[in-house]
C-alpha cells in the first residue's frame, strides 16, 4: 500500500454539488471529481506521502463529513 496523494470524503447524499463545493471551499480544499457509484462521495486532490493521511484526518472532525481517508494505492496480485 502507498499514498499516492487524494482523499476520498463522503458527505451527506442529499447534498448537490454546489452544496458540496461550498463546503470544499469553506475547508480551503479543491472539489475534485464525484466516485461513481457513490452518492455524496469526491476525491479532493493532496500531496503524496503523510500529506494525505493528515488532511483526511483533518476532515473527519467536520460534522457534514460521514467519511474521509487516503484514497490508498494497493498492488493488485492475482489469487
Amino acid at each position: 500500500m502507498a499514498l499516492p496523494g487524494g482523499v476520498i470524503v463522503r458527505l451527506p447524499p442529499n447534498w448537490d454539488h454546489d452544496r458540496a463545493l461550498n463546503w470544499a471551499r469553506s475547508q480551503g480544499v479543491p472539489l475534485g471529481g464525484v466516485v461513481a457509484g457513490l452518492p455524496g462521495t469526491y476525491r479532493i486532490p493532496t500531496d503524496p506521502g503523510l500529506v494525505a493521511l493528515r488532511k483526511a484526518k483533518a476532515l473527519r472532525k467536520d460534522p457534514d463529513v460521514r467519511a474521509a481517508f487516503p484514497d490508498w494505492w494497493r498492488q493488485a496480485t492475482r489469487r
